[in-house]
């Protein structure tokens, strides 16, 4: 791949910067700090942005997680909303973000063995939000969630919309009062909105997993559907992520606060077919275990899912940095070069310095495990962590004593058989996690036997 690709793709990958940037010449220029030490909260307009930030609104307004908010906000615990009409924001100490959990013992695990009856419409291989929710849609995930509604869900709205007037109050991260915000006519977006005889299903979705996102995505698009009807809305974050789709369920408590979500449920539906331990006997059998590579860090990515979103990223953006990765991803700039790594550690990618930054691009094997089937995929992830011998040892302990390694010993195994392990730091307790929930993800994959 050329250095000239890199230069074409620069604008869309290198967003976090430009908003770091943007937003401190806006800080700069709007005194915002000043005001917020003074009110409490700094009123903006889109002009205000585009002056001083020298950079289109929407993008510098574009903050869907916690990981994303620009570094002068980060570091003085604010964020941005939307107030008033369009083109209007309200910069506060708002606890505006809402935590989801992907961990195994916080989900209901839903198998879905689907046939390809649309040829228009693979479930096994999504890149794109709305293929996301029409799998889900199409495949009966909705209806389960709805409770199976007797007349069935119908697709009623989507796409972009103003606000009707309401008013909310939200919490202040620093302890003083909630804010009370008004709307009137804002921008939102609504990703999918589905409507049975008795519930309606509000979706925000994503491709790739987030640990947390922001609440207004579906708190806006609620407040509309609310103004509209007395039937129960269910509020869903649904995200797909290497051939499974996860689905938080909210319902609001006190439709006028921002902070009253309650979680009902979390479920995974996987769309591949049926994975056994006698299967993945059968790779520890045949595999070959080889030298951990040259000049790649031992792993420190703990969710293998973001490791497949990782790898389905730099597959989508040839040459992409570990800070755009991270962009993308939603995550820290640190874990994106982690899950770079990982990536590289399992021989999916492959990196070159250039201008002072690795870019990143998919090996030969990352090419042939993009092309394969969704369980072919999964079979072919737990071959290239079998070949490691530190994961090789401990995914056999756990199937020959049928539990999970103990922490300490998978520590002790890292300080006396890979290098640069120091037994005084917490290099060997942070690898250790990996370790354990790497197994654990293989484990999970498990639906017989």
């Amino acid at each position: 791949m050329s250095y000239e690709y890199l230069q074409d793709q620069a604008e869309e990958t290198d967003i976090r910067n430009k908003n770091d940037r943007a937003w401190d010449y806006v800080f700069s220029g709007c005194h915002v700090l000043d005001q917020i030490n003074e009110f409490g909260k700094c009123y903006l307009k889109a002009d205000d942005l585009k002056k001083y930030g020298h950079r289109e609104p929407r993008l510098m307004a574009k903050i869907e997680s916690k990981d994303t908010v620009p570094k002068v906000l980060e570091k003085n615990q604010l964020c941005v909303l939307p107030y008033e009409t369009r083109g209007n924001y309200i910069i506060g100490h708002f606890d505006a973000f809402l935590d989801v959990d992907y961990s195994p013992d916080h989900l209901e695990i839903k198998p879905t063995r689907v046939d390809r009856v649309y040829d228009t419409l693979d479930p096994y291989n999504i890149s794109k939000e709305p293929s996301a929710i029409l799998s889900a849609f199409n495949y009966g995930i909705l209806d389960e969630i709805a409770g199976n509604p007797i007349t069935g869900l119908k697709l009623t709205n989507f796409g972009r919309e103003s606000s009707a007037e309401f008013e909310y109050c939200v919490n202040n991260t620093c302890g003083g009062a909630p804010y009370r915000i008004h709307v009137n006519g804002s921008q939102l977006e609504m990703d999918g909105v589905f409507e049975s005889d008795d519930c309606i299903v509000n979706i925000e979705a994503k491709i790739g997993i987030r640990d947390n996102f922001l609440a207004r995505q579906l708190y806006y698009p609620y407040r509309l559907i609310r103004n509209k009807t007395e039937k129960e809305i269910l509020n869903v974050f649904l995200a797909y992520s290497g051939g499974s789709i996860f689905t938080h369920t909210f319902v609001i408590d006190e439709p006028s606060n921002y902070n009253s979500f309650r979680l009902i449920e979390n479920r995974r539906f996987d769309f591949f077919e049926e994975i056994s331990v006698s299967d993945i006997l059968d790779v520890l059998k045949r595999v070959r275990i080889s030298d951990d590579p040259v000049g790649i860090p031992f792993p420190q990515a703990d969710s293998m899912q973001k490791v497949l979103d990782a790898s389905e990223l730099i597959g989508r953006y040839p040459g992409i940095t570990y800070d755009d990765l991270a962009y993308k991803m939603s995550v820290t700039e640190r874990q994106g070069s982690y899950y770079g790594n990982a990536c590289e550690y399992l021989g999916l990618t492959e990196r070159k310095r250039h201008g002072g930054a690795y870019h990143n691009w998919l090996s030969g094997t990352g090419r042939d495990f993009m092309s394969l089937s969704s369980k072919a995929r999964i079979m072919k992830i737990i071959e290239l962590v079998a070949k490691h011998e530190t994961f090789n040892h401990f995914l056999n302990e756990y199937l020959e004593q049928n539990r999970p390694p103990e922490r300490k010993d998978i520590i002790e195994w890292l300080i006396d058989n890979i290098n640069g392990m120091n037994a005084e730091a917490k290099t060997p307790s942070r690898r250790a996690s990996t370790v354990m929930s790497w197994i654990d993800w293989i484990i999970g994959r498990c639906s017989a036997d």
